[in-house]
């Protein structure tokens, strides 16, 4: 009985070290860009090619200028990210996100980006129209921008509105303050958004003990496995929605996240500056971020292959 006791013991203890370890890594691949971070996107970049069509491959790198791989994929992916604060795409930096959340059920999409959503649908325009007005974007920029602003508008705390500001004026104290339980009034403190944007897959991987890459790739064999299913033959049934449909219908689901989970604790009581996330907290947001991400990458990959479809028509 007492060796069971000791293995017990031990065991326990290289758990919490690995946790402690995988906390650790949060803050050594803190990225700090605006949105899933770099790890996010190259995530549901892999899912969405794994579900691509050869003929939207062959698309895309007719607008590239190259061939198209996974790699060349991921790396579109982030673009957005790296080019959002430098001359001449200063004017993209807005369109990560919305603060029209309240009035979903209202939005119409505008012909001009103003957004998240509207630019969705303003680059898969220039895309299938070379000659689509007001066009203020080359087709490899549109390209670029529509693969990462479909990864944004599944991001919980992108789909904002004036009273939350997607949850960047709420302070809370560093997941690894948080979870391994150590906070002093000097503690580093990060944003609400900010945690859900870069930290939450760290904290995902080291809760299962998993590389994200691992995780991706239980993800892509269960998309492809979905096809054949009941519920894949409904969720293809939503391919004869429009894209403004489609991301309307997202930004619902993505707003809802937000209010009924993000915001609050697991009491029930709002998140507001200075709290501390619990353990329970992220048991409740660390699948629904997962499942945002493989949700992502089967969506954009829809978007991708009707676009390449409607050109081959």
């Amino acid at each position: 009985m007492r060796e069971n006791f000791i293995l017990s013991r031990i065991n326990t203890y290289y758990r919490r070290l690995r946790m402690l370890y995988g906390l650790i890594l949060i803050l050594v691949n803190f990225t700090g860009v605006s949105s899933w971070g770099f790890i996010g996107h190259v995530a549901i970049a892999k899912i969405a090619y794994s579900l691509l069509h050869p003929s939207t491959i062959r698309f895309m790198s007719g607008i590239m200028g190259r061939h198209v791989g996974v790699s060349e994929f991921a790396d579109m992916s982030i673009w957005a990210d790296r080019v959002a604060r430098t001359e001449p795409y200063k004017w993209s930096k807005d369109l990560h996100f919305t603060h029209k959340g309240k009035s979903l059920h209202e939005f119409v999409m505008q012909e001009d980006p103003d957004c998240l959503l509207s630019s969705l649908t303003h680059f898969a325009g220039v895309l299938i129209e070379p000659e689509y007005e007001p066009n203020s974007v080359t087709q490899p920029d549109a390209l670029r921008f529509l693969i990462h602003f479909t990864a944004d508008l599944h991001a919980p705390f992108h789909i904002g509105d004036e009273e939350d500001q997607n949850g960047i004026n709420i302070l809370v104290y560093d997941p690894v303050s948080c979870l391994i339980g150590k906070k002093t009034k000097t503690s580093r403190k990060v944003s609400l958004h900010s945690v859900w944007d870069t930290h939450i897959l760290k904290i995902h991987e080291s809760r299962v003990s998993k590389r994200l890459d691992d995780v991706v790739d239980d993800l892509i064999s269960s998309s492809k496995k979905e096809k054949s299913t009941l519920r894949g033959r409904l969720r293809a049934i939503r391919d004869n929605e429009s894209i403004a449909e489609m991301c309307l219908r997202v930004a619902e689901k993505s707003r809802l996240i937000t209010k009924e989970v993000g915001l609050f604790d697991h009491k029930g009581d709002p998140v507001i500056s200075g709290s501390h996330l619990s353990m329970k907290y992220f048991d409740s947001a660390c699948p629904i971020a997962v499942e945002a991400l493989r949700e992502a990458g089967v969506n954009l990959a829809s978007i991708l292959n009707r676009l390449a479809a409607a050109i081959e028509l």
